[in-house]
């Protein structure tokens, strides 16, 4: 693999890792454990910055057009309600996973009124 490919695994890397420390702060926070989940906060936004940083290597054009950047939304969250979820959501009753089906289903339904709220940021500029 070369630099860029790097760059792209250490981007997911640390953006999965942000989020995985958010979900234990909330976790810590919600057993009363305050500190532990200032913790987590601190590592998942540690996590953070080194994903932005290693995005802003391997899209660094792409990153000083916000209005290129709400197409990209627009388009990213169209193709997982039209075509991500809806498999995974039907996968996931063949598979009898109800748990996963409903996680699947909420974030699809989700994803549509974020679909319409970002087409209306677009269209009012």
């Amino acid at each position: 693999m070369g630099t860029d490919e790097n760059l792209i695994s250490a981007f997911s890397g640390e953006s999965q890792a942000s989020i995985r420390y958010r979900v234990f702060a909330e976790i810590a926070r919600e057993k009363g454990l305050k500190n532990l989940a200032r913790v987590f906060e601190a590592f998942s936004y540690s996590e953070f910055v080194h994903a932005k940083n290693h995005m802003k290597n391997f899209r660094s054009d792409e990153l000083d057009d916000p209005l290129s950047a709400l197409d990209e939304a627009i388009r990213s969250e169209t193709h997982e309600v039209e075509e991500i979820y809806p498999e995974f959501y039907e996968e996931a009753i063949a598979e009898k996973k109800k748990k996963a089906a409903t996680s699947f289903r909420w974030a699809m339904e989700t994803e549509k009124k974020a679909c319409g709220n970002i087409q209306a940021a677009e269209s009012s500029g």
